[in-house]
């Protein structure tokens, strides 16, 4: 017995002797460091959801950046008063794969929820994708319209977050038939006119937003007789103030497919990055991707832009927009001052403006790899003899697009 005791003695103090020498030997942890706990040790760059800030420098919008996509602006498809400007290239920011608002709603991945706030909504994605949010993106149903203020790259398994609105119909505050008050049914159509466009994007203006809504409604109206002698194309507008309803309306759908047709060319063009477009003979818009999201996004693009052709009708003028013109705009040389604003909209998500004068750049970024997405230029009116070009194609030196324009056409 005794000597059991003694071992178990013995034991005890050769353990605790040890556990004193380990212990004196560590290095003691400061304020300065960490104890890293292993179900942490993540790289936030690769981490689906991670909790980071931006990971890399986003650098200002440049037309090298447009060179390295091999960005070239191709000869218009026209119909009527509408010209559309293919621009090709290749994706340069495919590093993930992102799925449009009008397809991640179609197959139930995401839910937009109903806030009671016209100025915000709840965004859920408890899917496995990026989806990606397009700055003018209508939504339909809840108590009003809405249409999304920013571009946004959302990560999966993203809940409750809030995402800036305006509404696109004035006065509705209930449930519109059997659609539910409390999210949103789907996007089909996003914002069609610049005004409007500029109201939301640029002003954040709300009431602005309503009142181009009301003027495109009104100009629709008058112009859709233009169009057709058929007494079949008689417009009515479906709501007296929802822009949703008015873009879904027959008639409209109608006379936009006789437009597609017209234009069926875009469908079957290939290595497409962008399209600007033309009403009138003058230079309403440029939308330019770096993902290939683009391919999600392009009908719903042109259906916008033949909407706003139909309201801004006018005779076909002897004017035509050009190829020059388009690459200029792009191009953005000017002696006039640059207003810039910068603003983080999420983790994964950077916008970057840049008015001058008339024209109005929103360039989006991912803010993980740097990279830009998105380039989005509004014309805010028509300026005089702003744009000129001679026969050329050249509109002055160190034109890197017009450069590379012409040295790929042959």
């Amino acid at each position: 017995m005794k000597r059991r005791i003694l071992i178990i003695l013995v034991l005890t103090i050769g353990f605790t002797t040890a556990a004193v020498l380990y212990f004196r030997n560590q290095k003691p942890v400061t304020h300065h460091e960490t104890v890293p706990q292993p179900e942490t040790l993540i790289d936030s760059v690769n981490v689906v959801g991670a909790d980071v800030d931006s990971i890399v420098d986003v650098p200002q919008f440049t037309n090298e950046m447009l060179v390295s996509v091999n960005a070239r602006v191709e000869e218009p498809v026209r119909y009527k008063n509408l010209q559309i400007f293919p621009i090709t290239g290749n994706f340069s920011a495919n590093e993930k794969y992102l799925v449009s608002l009008e397809s991640a709603l179609e197959k139930q991945m995401v839910r937009v929820v109903e806030t009671a706030m016209v100025n915000e909504l709840q965004f859920n994605n408890p899917s496995s994708q990026f989806v990606f949010l397009n700055a003018g993106d209508i939504v339909k149903g809840g108590q009003q319209d809405r249409t999304l203020h920013y571009d946004i790259v959302v990560a999966p398994k993203t809940y409750n977050m809030p995402i800036a609105s305006f509404c696109v119909e004035h006065g509705r505050w209930n449930n519109r038939g059997n659609e539910s008050v409390s999210s949103f049914a789907n996007s089909n159509y996003s914002l069609s006119s610049r005004g409007l466009k500029l109201a939301a994007r640029k002003n954040s203006d709300q009431h602005a937003v309503w009142d181009n809504v009301s003027r495109q409604q009104k100009a629709l109206t008058n112009n859709i007789a233009q169009f057709s002698s058929n007494e079949d194309f008689n417009f009515v507008n479906a709501s007296p103030s929802s822009l949703q309803l008015t873009l879904e309306d027959s008639t409209l759908k109608a006379l936009r497919s006789k437009f597609k047709r017209a234009m069926m060319e875009l469908r079957v063009k290939k290595n497409l990055i962008g399209l600007a477009y033309a009403i009138n003979g003058e230079i309403y818009g440029v939308e330019l991707y770096n993902n290939v999201i683009f391919d999600q996004l392009k009908y719903k693009l042109v259906d916008a832009f033949i909407t706003e052709a139909i309201a801004e009708f006018q005779e076909p003028k002897k004017k035509k927009a050009t190829i020059a013109d388009v690459v200029k705009i792009i191009e953005n040389q000017t002696t006039q001052k640059i207003y810039r604003t910068e603003e983080k909209i999420n983790k994964y998500t950077l916008l970057k403006t840049e008015t001058v004068g008339y024209h109005n750049r929103f360039v989006t970024y991912d803010r993980q790899t740097g990279k830009w997405l998105h380039l989005s230029i509004i014309i805010e009116s028509e300026v005089e003899d702003a744009v000129e070009s001679d026969n050329s194609g050249r509109t002055g030196n160190n034109n890197i697009i017009i450069d590379h324009y012409i040295r790929n056409s042959g």
